[in-house]
């Protein structure tokens, strides 16, 4: 997903980003696909795609956990930008940053929801 390499490259994560699904790290970040609508088609046979997504966030100190999930919401939240052939046409935020669950290893694991329109180019 091109969103990992473009929050990799431009934020300061405690961990690289993994995708559909935290990893066994004690520390760990993670975008996963969600089912999403449908996109709009045009006449002219463009189409914006919806895209959901979540972000999962795990680490054993709670406040860091929770302060790396609302920088990653800061920077997704109203985000336009290009990525690979795709332009970010809007993001928002459904779920906002929030505490998930502690594990058996107490790790605090935190998520949030977004819906992003993309344009292929």
């Amino acid at each position: 997903m091109a969103l990992k390499t473009h929050l990799e490259s431009n934020m300061s994560l405690f961990s690289t980003v993994a995708l559909n699904g935290l990893t066994a790290a004690s520390t760990s970040i993670s975008i996963g696909s969600m089912p999403g609508s449908l996109g709009t088609r045009y006449y002219d046979g463009s189409r914006i795609r919806v895209v959901q997504f979540q972000v999962l966030v795990k680490n054993p100190n709670p406040e860091l956990a929770m302060n790396v999930s609302e920088n990653i919401n800061d920077y997704l939240e109203g985000a336009t930008f290009d990525v690979k052939g795709y332009k970010l046409n809007s993001c928002e935020v459904y779920v906002d940053p929030s505490w998930l669950e502690k594990t058996s290893s107490s790790e605090h694991i935190y998520t949030a929801a977004y819906k992003a329109e993309i344009i292929k180019e």
